[in-house]
């Protein structure tokens, strides 16, 4: 398994022009803001009574599984792998347990989104 680089897309998330000059796309801006929320789910679920530290660590083991090529290419792919014909097999438990995926603690929410933009972007 390789590890991860921040992804190209982080100048399309910032808005930097790409070596062509040319500005991205909305919808690419669109596509990274959609991989983060992904990210940021995952984390408030998976860890959102956890330390920094634990939250961190999920975010790490996402983005290491789209690192490797026997998962999915995408956040929300490894996210989502599994679980879509039987409850309770997917990768994360929180994604196919049949309950709201809406976030209800908004501080645990917040802080979750600071930390999965952290870490898709690199920064920590």
């Amino acid at each position: 398994m390789t590890s991860y680089r921040p992804w190209p897309a982080i100048a399309v998330l910032v808005g930097l022009t790409m070596a062509t000059g040319a500005v991205a796309p909305a919808d690419a801006r669109v596509a990274v803001e959609d991989e983060i929320r992904c990210l940021a789910l995952n984390v408030y679920f998976e860890s959102r009574s956890e330390p920094d530290v634990g939250k961190l660590a999920v975010a790490h083991v996402v983005m290491n599984l789209v690192a490797d090529r026997r998962f999915a290419g995408s956040v929300c792919g490894v996210i989502r792998q599994g679980g879509d014909k039987v409850r309770h097999k997917c990768q994360f438990s929180w994604w196919c347990d049949g309950q709201t995926d809406r976030p209800l603690e908004a501080r645990a929410w917040e802080r979750s989104r600071a930390i999965a933009r952290a870490v898709y972007l690199g920064v920590t």
